[in-house]
């Protein structure tokens, strides 16, 4: 059973798309919020309008929450303070990234690790509305488990913090996910890493305590 793998990997273009499909949810709930706003106006009577009014408040408030920017992003280069020196593998020096398009912005930063075949890669991504980002990984975030004979993706605190695991059990490889201060994603893949403990004892090893000061 082939589970959400391109959805939980985030490296540089999978970041984009999340990017994409957040804003995506963004646009259709404002669509939405038009359509009720523009139904309850041609329904008439003074009663009907001031229910329909309050109906469209609320749906109006629960969009605006949706699209709640977090004011400014945390730059590529203070991101990549946080990524972490892990034993017996070699870094690459950080990818950094910052785009600001039509008032939407985000910032990446990413750092592959080597030791002979084995491969780990560390992102951290900032993304100034955040909200429609959670809502994208919500289901992995809140109580998700599903187990296969090949693979295990769940639920799981990642030191303290809300996150998910999903590992390929044949190849020892999978991906951690952490979601620190409601805000900041971490991520980390790996490919043949020695365990899954191993895994996310890297994830533990970015400075979360770091990150969650900066976006707060």
């Amino acid at each position: 059973m082939k589970l959400t793998n391109s959805f939980l990997s985030l490296g540089a273009a999978a970041t984009l798309s999340l990017f994409v499909v957040a804003g995506c949810a963004k646009k259709t709930a404002s669509y939405e919020n038009t359509t009720s706003s523009s139904t309850n106006s041609s329904n008439g009577g003074a009663n009907t309008n001031s229910s329909s009014g309050t109906a469209a408040s609320v749906n109006k408030g629960t969009s605006n929450e949706n699209d709640k920017a977090t004011g400014p992003i945390i730059k590529s280069t203070t991101l990549a303070g946080f990524l972490p020196n892990i034993a017996g593998y070699d870094r690459k020096n950080p990818e950094n990234t910052d785009i600001n398009m039509s008032g939407m912005a985000y910032a990446v930063a990413k750092s592959d690790y080597t030791s002979g075949d084995n491969k780990i890669t560390v992102s951290i991504i900032d993304y100034n509305h955040q909200m429609g980002m959670a809502a994208a990984y919500s289901m992995f975030l809140n109580g998700y488990n599903v187990e296969t004979n090949e693979e295990v993706t769940r639920s799981e605190k990642i030191g303290g913090y809300p996150g998910w695991i999903d590992w390929k059990k044949n190849n020892n490889s999978g991906t951690v996910g952490v979601f620190v201060n409601d805000r900041v994603f971490v991520i980390v893949e790996a490919s043949k890493a020695a365990s899954l403990d191993d895994l996310k004892s890297i994830a533990e090893k970015v400075d979360l305590s770091g990150i969650a000061k900066a976006s707060s």
